[in-house]
């Protein structure tokens, strides 16, 4: 019975640890993204005004404090902290030189890459 019972609890364990793994990727990812947006030097477009990657890294930052508990994804993280406004729903836009585009596709194509190269 005792064997039983520490072998049931070192199968549980060990089916516990990918989850914190996970837990951890989807964490560096949401940092490789709020990193990629500050560094980025495009102009992100938020309720009609224009800010620079950095402001627009320290507002999405702010957004994701107030959601990390309830996400579980870097999609998640894109979803609900950087593709639109709370206040007015409307989306965030990012423009690269001459090109505009919607912020969570812009966000969505990098971590694409990302994870292609990781």
């Amino acid at each position: 019975m005792k064997l039983s019972l520490i072998a049931l609890v070192a199968v549980a364990g060990f089916t516990a640890l990918p989850a914190v793994g996970a837990d951890r990727d989807w964490q560096v990812e949401v940092a490789h993204l709020l990193d990629y947006i500050a560094r980025s030097n495009c102009s992100f477009i938020r309720n009609d005004k224009i800010y620079d990657a950095v402001q627009a890294r320290d507002h999405i930052s702010i957004k994701y404090e107030h959601v990390k508990n309830r996400i579980s994804s870097a999609e998640q993280f894109i979803t609900y902290a950087a593709s639109r406004s709370s206040m007015t729903g409307k989306k965030y836009k990012v423009t690269c030189g001459k090109t505009t585009m919607l912020s969570n596709q812009w966000l969505e194509e990098e971590l694409r890459n990302y994870r292609e190269v990781r």
